[in-house]
């Protein structure tokens, strides 16, 4: 009997531990918070892996990188909006591409934020519209677990069947890992998408300067002359310093209309000397007119070694 009493003892001793210990410990969540970035009104958040900073100004993510204040910035970024490269960061156009040519309708790659909603880990930012037909878009940054995720949402009511075009530039010293899906339509398992290195959509396609074959896959690095290529859907890993930056083609909510670039929705655009980045893309399928939709990516960060 005193033998039972002991473990009963012991037992509701432990249950009483384990209570206060959550008590005393509760689940820490992390939230955005007004600050200021190279002069512009923009909101930072903290993990304890990553850095994120949005700016209102540019309307989009412009920093991600370790958590520590001075740690550097993996994305690239230009030090003022005046700059002949752009604005940097988190790029986000609706597509295909061939609807504008070059350059993107301003609301999209050259205007502030309309609106701004914060809501602890969640920031919203409300884009201008850009007109001509376009669905109205709302760039959304979230704490998903250990990564940042960014939504893009499309409202009803546009008269062109869009796709979402998520794109980070970063520097041109980056390498990409990926994996290719070879068929009998497709050989290589990859496309080629834009750039000026040869013919699109090209079943037999040469291997691309940028392209280096490494075990399980390939890694692509910028040579000067701009080239893009795409790839099944897939999370790639991007080499950037010391860290690797891996961005996950997340859930796309829409009803399909079609599938631009034959559905190598996961993309690398590397440029010319005159623009010297590389640019990680993570494409939605093509929806229809008028319909809304949501496409999400995901970015999280690991250092190598």
């Amino acid at each position: 009997m005193k033998t039972q009493m002991f473990v009963l003892g012991c037992l509701a001793l432990s249950a009483c531990l384990a209570h206060v210990s959550v008590q005393a410990a509760p689940a820490r969540t992390a939230e955005w918070a007004a600050t200021t970035w190279k002069g512009e009104r923009a909101y930072e958040l903290v993990t304890a892996e990553w850095r994120a900073i949005v700016s209102v100004e540019r309307g989009r993510l412009v920093h991600f990188g370790p958590a520590a204040a001075a740690a550097d910035n993996l994305l690239f970024e230009t030090p003022t909006r005046e700059d002949r490269l752009g604005w940097g960061g988190h790029r986000v156009w609706l597509g295909p591409q061939s609807y504008w040519g070059w350059p993107p309708p301003a609301a999209w790659e050259a205007a502030a934020a309309e609106k701004v909603e914060v809501a602890g880990g969640r920031l919203e930012l409300f884009i201008p519209d850009a007109g001509d037909g376009y669905p109205r878009l709302t760039h959304v940054y979230e704490v998903a677990g250990d990564r940042l995720a960014c939504r893009i949402t499309v409202a009803a009511g546009g008269t062109k069947p869009v796709q979402v075009m998520q794109i980070l530039q970063t520097a041109a010293t980056t390498t990409v890992d990926l994996r290719p899906g070879p068929s009998a339509e497709w050989p290589r398992g990859y496309v080629r998408v834009g750039g000026t290195a040869g013919p699109q959509l090209q079943p037999d396609l040469p291997v691309p300067a940028i392209v280096r074959e490494i075990p399980g896959g390939v890694q692509l690095s910028y040579t000067g002359q701009s080239d893009k290529l795409g790839f099944p859907p897939q999370t790639l890993v991007a080499h950037i310093g010391a860290y690797d930056l891996h961005l996950a083609c997340g859930e796309s909510r829409g009803p399909e209309f079609a599938a631009p670039d034959a559905g190598f929705y996961t993309q690398v655009y590397t440029g010319h000397p005159g623009a010297p980045v590389v640019e990680l893309e993570q494409l939605s399928p093509q929806w229809q007119a008028g319909a809304a939709g949501e496409f999400t990516m995901y970015v999280t960060l690991a250092k190598r070694g």
